[in-house]
């Protein structure tokens, strides 16, 4: 029965009763055989077009057999395919938590779990059949119980299902009693990825459209080169008898020596008689030119696949195949993409629904793509930023290195020189006094000692920002060490008839100038201590 308030993607109720069981499974006869007829043997260009006809009316099943048959016969074809599909195998996938909300963060960790499986490399891959066919299924297998789980996903073969005739894009599973129209599928019991290569229905999308053209090529080619070779690639023993006065006897001796020589060709001829084969080609020509068509066959179907041909076929540079790679490269993320969209949709918002119910908003499945980043080169220029002021989260660092926030509790490394720390602490604590030390209080050891540590924690000496008596002070500092001066000029400024009689009025004030002095005196030790911490640093 339908799970109350639960839909798919389409809006359709989901039963969970049969969730648990394998509905698509084959069988050697009716509506999903295991087995189908080929019908690749003696391909020919008139044929392969019906095979696209039928497949345009919504009747693909003979091409999704010549597709399998395809990657089965041809090596280059395999190979190429081996290669894009484990290209997106091979990267990591994640799963990211729809918020920081902790029961978000659970439900991620969750199905990070499944993704880290070896199962979801079987999905992957089944799914990946659709670069050729245009679609692929695989059937999810629940564990019920109290937490449903993936028991396997398990590839059905593309033939077992059927296009609806109605808007060719819906893929309907085979049965018994309607072997062709098929019915509909079960809601979170399929995985249907059927990436959009090209523009139109899902019977035009696949590669093997293409590649079933160059097959059909590559097969005549190379059957005309092996008959080729068979004519000019066998010695021919040639035995000559005279025309006349030759008894049958003598003619069949003259047989059995030549049959005896070897198992290659031969024949018998009287002696006034010849046997001369043409070239169409030219001596010794035809045999390259056969291997050139299969040659352009195979780098077509590289093109077509992977986008190059340099890796798979005639690298002839690093730089060459690097800008190849590239090409190559934009497959990769492209077909991750799709993909993710794909199990997105078909598995990971399923699972939640059945789990944890309707979600605001959902986890989503991203692949690693991106290339490995040089992480010395990122370290090299970060540190000399750090040092001049540049404020950066430690755990945004960790995850650029791939370094995971260590446990509370747990050993970690430390820096060699861990003085130097302790050392910027009690600097930072003696500056709060330092207003009411004298310079008898302060020795020239102590000052320099309290350079030298914010030199090595700040870079003090060796910095764009600005002296750092100026860094190092508050915005205020200046006021209180200045204001006796301040309110000496200002008071002998407003009782002065001119400058000379100001100047006379402000060399006889009293101005307490001891504040100035003690600051001028602590500023001179710490930067001399700064300089003395730069030359041994240095």
């Amino acid at each position: 029965m339908p799970t109350p308030g639960l839909t798919d993607h389409r809006g359709k109720p989901v039963s969970t009763k049969d969730l648990g069981i394998e509905k698509a499974r084959p069988g050697r006869r009716g509506a999903r055989p295991w087995a189908h007829l080929g019908v690749a043997t003696g391909m020919t260009p008139t044929k392969l077009a019906g095979i696209f006809k039928k497949a345009d009316e919504g009747d693909a099943l003979d091409l999704l057999t010549l597709a399998h048959e395809i990657e089965r016969r041809d090596a280059h074809v395999r190979a190429q395919l081996a290669t894009r599909k484990q290209a997106v195998i091979g990267v990591p996938w994640i799963v990211e938590a729809a918020s920081d909300d902790k029961r978000d963060k659970d439900i991620a960790s969750e199905l990070q779990a499944i993704v880290d499986d070896d199962i979801w490399t079987d999905l992957v891959m089944s799914s990946l059949d659709a670069l050729l066919k245009g679609y692929a299924v695989t059937e999810i297998t629940w564990n019920m119980g109290a937490r449903w789980t993936p028991a396997s996903f398990t590839w059905r073969d593309p033939r077992s299902f059927a296009l609806d005739l109605e808007d060719g894009a819906t893929i309907r599973l085979r049965t018994d009693a309607q072997p062709k129209l098929g019915e509909d599928l079960d809601p979170f019991k399929y995985v249907v990825h059927a990436p959009a290569l090209v523009s139109g229905p899902i019977a035009a999308a696949g590669l093997v459209r293409p590649l079933s053209v160059l097959y059909v090529l590559k097969t005549q080619g190379v059957r005309a080169w092996l008959t080729y070779m068979e004519l000019y690639g066998i010695p021919l023993r040639l035995g000559k008898y005279p025309a006349r006065d030759t008894s049958e006897d003598e003619i069949a001796k003259l047989w059995e020596a030549l049959v005896a020589i070897g198992e290659d060709g031969a024949g018998i001829m009287p002696a006034g008689m010849s046997i001369e084969v043409l070239d169409a080609i030219g001596k010794g020509g035809g045999s390259r030119a056969h291997q050139d068509l299969a040659d352009w066959c195979d780098r077509q179907a590289s093109k077509v696949i992977v986008g190059q041909t340099m890796t798979a076929d005639d690298g002839a540079s690093l730089s060459q195949a690097k800008v190849h790679d590239d090409v190559r490269r934009d497959y990769v993320v492209a077909d991750a993409r799709a993909l993710a969209a794909t199990l997105r949709r078909d598995f990971i918002i399923p699972f939640c629904k059945i789990n944890y119910g309707e979600l605001a908003v959902y986890p989503k499945l991203r692949a690693q793509t991106d290339e490995p980043e040089d992480r010395k080169v990122f370290v090299e220029s970060l540190v000399p930023m750090i040092d001049r002021g540049l404020e950066v989260e430690a755990s945004v660092v960790a995850d650029r290195l791939g370094l995971p926030v260590p446990d509370k509790g747990a050993k970690v490394l430390r820096p060699m020189n861990r003085a130097a720390p302790a050392a910027a602490a009690d600097a930072d604590e003696a500056d709060a006094d330092e207003a009411k030390e004298s310079p008898a209080e302060s020795s020239k050891q102590a000052i320099q000692g309290r350079g030298r540590a914010r030199c090595q924690k700040h870079q003090l000496a060796d910095s764009d920002d600005g002296d750092f008596i100026d860094r190092e002070a508050t915005p205020d500092d200046w006021r209180s060490t200045m204001k006796p001066l301040h309110d000496a000029a200002k008071a002998a400024a407003a009782e002065a008839s001119g400058f000379a009689d100001f100047l006379s009025r402000l060399s006889s004030a009293q101005v307490d100038g001891d504040k100035l002095v003690r600051s001028l005196a602590l500023k001179t030790l710490q930067a001399r201590g700064v300089g003395d911490a730069t030359d041994e640093v240095t």
